[in-house]
């Protein structure tokens, strides 16, 4: 049986809570749009989607590579989309702004976690 380290678990936990946000952004995207017109909340929330996780798709081959310098990047910027994300839980409707919240805490600390391990691991 192969025994999984403990940068592989947080390496796990790091990629479904990034994509996690990614879907909390689509969805509080999606509930704060206006009802009566599909097609063009539909192209203008995924523009707006789009705009918001730009930055967070930037560091999608920091992810894939493990590189722990800029794993440590990423966590700054989470640490910029947390207060936006913090206000928006207190506007209407405030349940997916929560979720944002929620997710985002959760890829920030297990994002530093993973840095952790990674770091421990390359000085053994």
């Amino acid at each position: 049986m192969r025994q999984t380290t403990p940068a592989t678990r947080w390496h796990h936990i790091t990629w479904g809570s990034y994509w996690a946000v990614m879907l909390a952004f689509a969805i509080n995207t999606g509930v704060q749009a206006p009802e009566g017109a599909i097609i063009p909340v539909i192209t203008a929330g995924m523009t707006f989607w789009l705009i918001q996780t730009i930055v967070l798709w930037a560091f999608l081959p920091a992810l894939k590579q493990q590189h722990p310098r800029r794993l440590s990047w990423f966590g700054y910027v989470l640490l910029i989309y947390l207060p936006f994300c913090m206000v928006g839980a207190f506007q209407p409707p405030h349940l997916p702004g929560a979720l944002l919240v929620l997710t985002l805490t959760v890829l920030f600390i297990s994002n530093a976690y993973w840095v952790r391990a990674l770091k421990r691991e390359a000085a053994a």
